[in-house]
């Protein structure tokens, strides 16, 4: 899997490409698009990008791409993703 790194910087949670420096093993299966705090825009946006709704999250209330993650990630309870 090679992907080109779009992140910012270490820890911001960011577009988590597997050949970033700081990119975690874990991080391949917690991504946004399988938690279920994400909620899917409306129309052709909606396939890939959703709104964050855990209060807890730096990314509460903010629009997120799929493949982006956080440390306050939660699977989806029908195993899902996007």
């Amino acid at each position: 899997m090679e992907t080109t790194p779009t992140s910012t910087g270490a820890g911001c949670g960011c577009s988590i490409a597997p050949r970033e420096n700081d990119y975690r093993d874990e991080w391949f299966d917690e991504q946004c698009g399988g938690c279920r705090f994400l909620i899917a825009l409306s129309g052709e946006l909606g396939l890939d990008w959703g709104a964050c709704t855990h209060a807890d999250s730096q990314f509460d209330g903010h629009v997120r791409f799929e493949h982006d993650g956080c440390g306050h990630f939660s699977v989806r309870n029908d195993g899902t993703f996007g």
